[in-house]
């Protein structure tokens, strides 16, 4: 397995995963497809298994703002005090909440990671 021992491979692994996790949330919206997260965690995906820093700098360079306030707002509506992003997430259940939050709150930290190991490209 040494596939399996190659960080790069298995973060691009978790990526995909990712993806699968949030189409598998919103089954059936096939429209989700379109928003920023799928395309983010799939162009992640991709630049983790080509080892691609500008795909991974471009990655992280846009998902900073638009992943960030998303998972903000989910760590204050667990206290009642969210700004209404998530509140329809809420109303949904759990798995579609806490799916939501862990898809929103891994693909920047992940881009941070392959960006700090291959380094921003100009």
């Amino acid at each position: 397995m040494k596939i399996l021992r190659d960080r790069f491979t298995l973060a691009g692994i978790l990526c995909v995963l990712l993806f699968a996790l949030d189409v598998s949330v919103n089954l059936g919206d096939w429209w989700e497809l379109l928003w920023f997260c799928p395309v983010a965690s799939l162009l992640a995906a991709l630049a983790f298994f080509r080892r691609n820093a500008l795909l991974l700098t471009i990655c992280l360079v846009l998902a900073v703002p638009a992943q960030l306030p998303w998972v903000w707002d989910f760590l204050l509506s667990l206290f009642g005090l969210g700004m209404g992003r998530t509140e329809e997430l809420l109303r949904c259940g759990p798995f579609i909440f806490w799916g939501s939050i862990v898809v929103h709150s891994a693909v920047v930290p992940l881009a941070a990671w392959g960006v700090f190991r291959l380094g921003f490209d100009r």
